[in-house]
């Protein structure tokens, strides 16, 4: 069974605002403090993954291994600091639910993938893809939305600093 597998981390903006509400306090610190630490979480993670699946291309069981012991971890552990944001805003929670959901929905899928490689079971693996493909599309229509909503609220976006 060849695996594929990709996962776009979450897209970090970097916001400014010359007088900051409370709302736009609340956004700035979301968008440019916790969300990209819970990027960086990803980010690393997955760097590690995409080395397995490079150096273990023809050992399935190397793959499943990883992703069992660090990858669905990690993303477990996103999940749930993400769980753990006090945010106020009404629509920037409903928003971040969206983010929440996202993560589980890579957890789910990347279990699926785990199980799949286990099982031998193309079609559970297929499924997963699926549901990785989805979590991504989500993530990604999240990030524009996040962006959109601070843009409405008067934030300016700023090129990020390599």
């Amino acid at each position: 069974m060849k695996r594929r597998l990709a996962l776009l981390p979450v897209f970090t903006l970097f916001m400014l605002a010359a007088c900051a509400s409370p709302l736009q306090e609340e956004l700035l610190t979301y968008i440019n403090e916790e969300l990209p630490e819970l990027s960086k979480v990803e980010d690393e993670v997955m760097k590690d993954y995409q080395e397995v699946l490079q150096s273990n291309a023809d050992n399935e069981q190397a793959i499943a291994d990883s992703l069992k012991s660090d990858v669905i971890p990690a993303y477990t552990k996103i999940a749930d600091e993400a769980g753990n944001l006090t945010i106020e805003d009404g629509e920037l929670k409903k928003l971040h639910s969206r983010y929440i959901d996202a993560v589980n929905d890579r957890v789910d899928a990347l279990d699926m993938v785990a199980q799949s490689i286990e099982q031998q079971n193309e079609e559970l693996y297929n499924e997963a893809d699926e549901k990785l493909n989805k979590a991504s599309e989500d993530m990604n229509a999240f990030n524009e939305d996040l962006e959109a909503y601070a843009l409405e609220n008067d934030l300016e976006m700023e090129e990020p600093k390599e």
